[in-house]
């Protein structure tokens, strides 16, 4: 019998599958205007659009972050884990995960989430809900 080829990418990836999970335990962390982890997320975010824009006097904005994963500052997603509680185990896996894999001689920005990982939405999700935060403070609604 054959037995499929399984590298490294490959069991990382089924790794962080099962810590995904995990991790939208801590989901409650996130505004309830971030629908990214909802069921039928697509749908709820037409519908919710929709209500939002319906309303007199409100105007709609949309906003496109240029390259947006890979311009997140990691500190940004250590510091958002820490905030939701997340385990400090599962902290450092993180952390260790999204330093750069390159020769010590190479200077990096400490940026970005792998993209196309299936941690990096939820990871990029929690890291930008200060900012959300902030911007509801300052009485403005927004769909994320």
């Amino acid at each position: 019998m054959d037995t499929p080829d399984c590298d490294g990418e490959t069991v990382t990836n089924i790794f962080h599958r099962v810590l995904l999970k995990r991790l939208v335990r801590h989901a409650n962390y996130l505004s309830c205007e971030q629908i990214a982890f909802m069921q039928n997320a697509y749908a709820v975010g037409v519908r919710r659009a929709h209500e939002l824009i319906s309303r007199p006097g409100v105007h709609a904005v949309s906003l496109d972050i240029k390259n947006a994963f890979n311009s997140l500052p990691r500190v940004e997603v250590v510091r958002a884990l820490n905030e939701a509680g997340v385990p400090k185990v599962l902290i450092d896996y993180i952390r260790n995960f999204l330093e750069p894999r390159h020769s010590k001689d190479v200077k990096c920005e400490a940026c970005g989430v792998p993209q196309g990982d299936p941690l990096s939405m939820v990871l990029f999700c929690m890291a930008i809900e200060r900012l959300l935060r902030r911007l509801r403070e300052r009485g403005i609604t927004f769909l994320a």
